[in-house]
């Protein structure tokens, strides 16, 4: 007799089972299907994913410190750049001033700009081993290039001589080539750069020297702002400053 047929009746007729079906619960073993882990599984689990959390949190805080360094590292090295009605000023790269004498087209590439015959002229080639060893936080207290922006060609040069000393004062100078004199370049520059000097920390006056016979430069700088304050070493001597008088 076959369990719930009845062989009484006709095959294929099947009768009802009508007894008491009585399930005991049994526990699945093995690593396939396993839907109530025991205690030792639970806890192996537990610790395993704190483990886990744990990780992430250093990983994420190594990430974010990193981010951290890099950002306070790009904020003490990008270098400033200035725009102003006809010009782009900014600090030629120390890698732009080492090759300037022996790869003039590296040096353009550099720059992003062209690089004319008559730049850069006498009185800076002296300063451009200077500029080659400055480190990036320092390149703006050194030579800046004067960059016409409808031509993307360098016209000149203008900064400092060095950052700012103890009483915060910092020496400008700047050079225009000979084709593109008698524009208002260095007027132009002049004025941006002395603007932007100002708001460095520790900068609390601009100072400048031309020959007593340099005609261009005089009115340069008394169309800037400077004010006359002597002169030595054959030079006039210029200053400009946050007094009310140059504001």
């Amino acid at each position: 007799m076959g369990a719930g047929f009845d062989t009484r009746n006709p095959p294929g007729v099947y009768t009802p089972f009508t007894g008491t079906l009585r399930i005991q619960p049994t526990r699945v073993t093995g690593t396939t299907f396993d839907s109530r882990p025991t205690r030792k599984e639970r806890t192996r689990r537990t610790r395993e994913h704190s483990a886990h959390l744990k990780r992430v949190a250093s990983q994420t805080a190594r990430c974010f410190d990193s981010g951290r360094g890099i950002l306070a590292t790009f904020r003490r090295v990008a270098a400033p750049r200035l725009i102003t009605e006809r010009l782009e000023l900014r600090p030629l790269p120390a890698a732009a001033a080492a090759a300037l004498q022996e790869d003039r087209e590296g040096a353009s590439r550099t720059l992003g700009a062209a690089l004319p015959d008559a730049w850069p002229q006498p009185d800076l080639l002296d300063v451009l081993p200077l500029q080659a060893a400055a480190p990036a936080e320092n390149e703006r207290f050194g030579v800046w290039v004067m960059i016409e922006r409808d031509s993307r060609s360098v016209v000149g040069d203008i900064g400092f001589i060095g950052p700012p000393d103890e009483n915060g004062s910092v020496e400008v100078g700047y050079s225009v080539v000979p084709g593109r004199r008698r524009r208002g370049y260095a007027t132009e520059a002049a004025r941006a750069i002395v603007e932007w000097a100002l708001r460095q920390p520790g900068v609390q006056v601009v100072v400048a020297g031309c020959d007593s016979d340099n005609a261009p430069s005089i009115r340069t700088l008394e169309r800037v702002g400077f004010r006359r304050t002597g002169e030595a070493n054959g030079q006039i001597r210029w200053c400009y400053d946050r007094s009310p008088t140059t504001s």
